[in-house]
């Protein structure tokens, strides 16, 4: 193997994209129901339609 180049480990604080990992709480049922539709990527598809409708 080439260099000594190591990727740091862990959870990068932010992606290249500018977002980042966020931990707060959440009930069981609200668990299930966000993975059942996607994960973050379900949340986050809900957040802009909230924001197109509140313009």
């Amino acid at each position: 193997m080439a260099g000594t180049e190591r990727k740091p480990a862990g959870r990068p604080r932010k992606t290249a994209e500018g977002g980042s990992a966020m931990t707060f709480y959440l009930p069981k049922e609200a668990q299930e129901y966000i993975r059942a539709h996607g994960g973050a990527k379900w949340i986050c598809e809900k957040i802009k339609e909230e924001r197109e409708k509140n313009k």
